[in-house]
C-alpha cells in the first residue's frame, strides 16, 4: 500500500502549474490500493495532455505548456511506480509518454531553452540548459539533480521555476541510471556522482553568459547522499543545497559533511533550502557577466 505520507508529497506538487488541486484531490487521493493509485494517476495524465491538445489547437501557447507540463509529472508518477515494483507494468512505454509531455512543455515555455549534450567520459549527459528573458538574466546558474525514479518535471516547481524567476539559468540532466540514460542508453546508476558533477560543472562554466562563481547545486528529495559525496571532491559550486535526507542518507553521509568546503544547506521540516541557495547565486545588484 503507498503510505500516506508519500501521497501528500505528490499533492504538494499542486503549485506553480506542476498540478492542479481540482484534478489531483479527486482524481488519486480518494484511491483504495496501489493498482488503483497509479491508474488514476494515468487518467489523470490522459486528461491533462489531453486539455494540452485542446489549448494548442486554440492557439494558447502558454496554457499547452502548463498542461503538457502537468501530463508529464501525472505520467511521471506511474513511472516512479513502476520502477520502484509498486505495480506491475511497462515502466519504458510509460517513460515515453511522460518525456513527450516534458518535451513539448519545454519547447512551449516562455523561459529560452536549449537541449544539450554535455561531455562525459566517451559519451554524454543528455541536459536541458533552460534561461530566464534577457532582461532579467544575472549569469548566475543552478544545476538540479534529482533521485533515481523522479522526472525532471518534479524539479520544476521545486527550483527551476523558482530560479528563472530570479534570473539564474537553470540545467535539468538525466545522469547515470536516470530516465533517458536508463531507458534509451541502458545505463545503470553509479555511486561516485563526482564523476558526474565535475564535468557538469566544467560545461555550465564555459557556456556564454555563464558566471563560473555562481553556479549553485541543487539536489532533489533521495538526490541528497550522491550530492554530499561529489561536494567532497568538487569544490568549484558556489553554494548547494539539499532538499531534506532521510535517516539512512544521514547515517551514511555524515562523516563526509565535514569535509565539505562548499557552502551547503540542508533542509529539513523546518523549511526548504532553496531560497537561501537563490540568494546566495542572486545578491541584490547582481548582473549579467555578458
Amino acid at each position: 500500500m503507498i503510505s500516506g505520507a508519500r501521497r501528500r508529497v505528490e499533492m504538494a506538487h499542486a503549485v506553480q502549474g506542476l498540478a492542479t488541486s481540482d484534478e489531483v484531490l479527486p482524481g488519486a487521493a480518494d484511491a483504495c490500493d496501489d493498482v488503483e493509485w497509479v491508474a488514476a494517476w494515468r487518467r489523470l495524465a490522459v486528461r491533462a495532455a489531453g486539455d494540452a491538445r485542446r489549448a494548442e489547437d486554440a492557439g494558447d501557447r502558454g496554457e499547452a505548456s502548463r498542461a503538457h507540463l502537468r501530463a508529464s509529472a501525472y505520467q511521471g508518477v506511474v513511472v516512479d511506480a513502476l520502477l520502484t515494483g509498486l505495480v506491475p507494468g511497462d515502466a519504458a512505454a510509460a517513460y515515453r509518454g511522460q518525456r513527450a509531455g516534458w518535451e513539448t512543455f519545454v519547447a512551449l515555455s516562455p523561459f529560452r531553452s536549449l537541449r544539450v549534450d554535455i561531455p562525459y567520459g566517451l559519451s554524454s549527459l543528455p541536459a536541458y540548459l533552460l534561461r530566464a528573458p534577457s532582461e532579467k538574466a544575472t549569469g548566475a546558474t543552478l544545476v538540479a539533480v534529482t533521485a533515481d525514479t523522479v522526472s525532471l518535471a518534479s524539479l520544476w516547481t521545486s527550483c527551476a521555476h523558482p530560479a528563472l524567476e530570479r534570473g539564474c539559468a537553470v540545467v535539468v540532466f538525466d545522469g547515470p541510471g536516470q530516465r533517458s540514460q536508463l531507458f534509451e542508453r541502458g545505463i545503470g546508476a553509479r555511486a561516485d556522482w563526482e564523476h558526474v558533477l565535475t564535468p557538469i560543472y566544467d560545461f555550465v562554466a564555459r557556456s556564454m553568459g555563464s558566471d563560473p562563481t555562481r553556479i549553485g547545486l541543487y539536489a532533489g528529495p533521495g538526490a541528497g547522499a550522491r550530492v554530499v559525496r561529489a561536494l567532497v571532491h568538487e569544490h568549484r559550486f558556489a553554494a548547494a543545497a539539499i532538499d531534506g535526507l532521510d535517516t539512512a542518507e544521514t547515517s551514511g553521509v555524515a562523516p563526509l559533511l565535514t569535509r565539505i568546503t562548499t557552502p551547503l544547506r540542508i533542509g529539513s521540516s523546518g523549511g526548504c533550502p532553496v531560497p537561501w541557495l537563490l540568494q546566495r547565486l542572486t545578491p541584490a545588484g547582481a548582473q549579467d557577466p555578458a
